[in-house]
This record gives structure tokens, C-alpha cells and sequence, in this order.
């Protein structure tokens, strides 16, 4: 994002996730409607009609679902990796354990700014970047 220019960008991190505050997903009934709500908030906060909307994993299926249901706030959508949850795939080994009642609970830790460089440098990205 920092090497291009003339867009108006905004980076967005789930709830619980990145450098946001900590939130459980456990009460959270209806992901679909969770995430709709989620990005027709942040779009209101940002007082956007619509957005171009530039996603990866857990995002690209929060964004599918956000363009599905409110197709006329989405101008754009570009998926960068595949959906998580899409159908014939599956998630990455460390995310299927953390995902096991209680042992997610355990292994979990908060995000640190420390913890989001470390991750982001063991992608390949340099650490100047972070």
C-alpha cells in the first residue's frame, strides 16, 4: 500500500484480530451476518456509498459475502488468495488446531505489535515494512 499512490487506502483488521481489540467469536451465531454488519460499518464510519475492496483469506470470504448482500456498496472486488472456507479447501494445518474446542482457547494469545512483525518478516516481507 505505501508504494502506491493517488487511491485513498484503508487497511482493516477483523475484530480480535491484528492490532484490534480482543473479541470471541464464540457468541457470534451468524458469521455472514457478523461480517456484513462489520464492513457496512466501517463503510459508514468512512461515509463510502461503496468501496473497492481488496481481500485475502478470512477477508475474501467476509468481502464475498458483504458483496453478495450489499452489491451496491461494492464497486470492486479483488480476492488475492483464495476464501477461506471455500468450498474443496481447507485451512492450514495451524489454524485446524486452533480451531478444536479448547485448544484454540489455550494456544491463543493476543496480538502484539512485536507478534504482527514477527509473522509478517516469516511471510517474506522485509522488516522494514513492519
Amino acid at each position: 500500500m505505501a508504494r502506491l499512490s493517488g487511491r485513498r487506502m484503508i487497511a482493516v483488521d477483523r475484530p480480535g484480530c491484528g492490532l484490534t481489540d480482543e473479541f470471541r467469536y464464540t457468541g457470534t451465531s451468524d458469521l455472514r451476518q457478523h461480517a456484513v454488519t462489520f464492513l457496512s460499518g466501517v463503510a459508514d464510519v468512512l461515509d463510502l456509498d461503496a468501496m473497492d475492496l481488496v481481500a485475502n483469506s478470512m477477508g475474501g470470504l467476509w468481502s464475498l459475502w458483504f458483496a453478495l448482500d450489499r452489491p451496491e456498496r461494492v464497486r470492486s472486488l479483488a480476492l488475492l488468495g483464495c476464501p477461506a472456507l471455500a468450498a474443496g479447501t481447507s485451512a492450514p494445518a495451524a489454524m485446524r488446531v486452533l480451531s478444536r474446542r479448547g485448544l484454540g482457547w489455550v494456544l491463543e494469545r493476543p496480538a502484539t505489535a512485536r507478534s504482527v512483525q514477527r509473522s509478517l518478516t516469516m511471510m517474506g516481507h522485509s522488516a522494514d515494512l513492519c
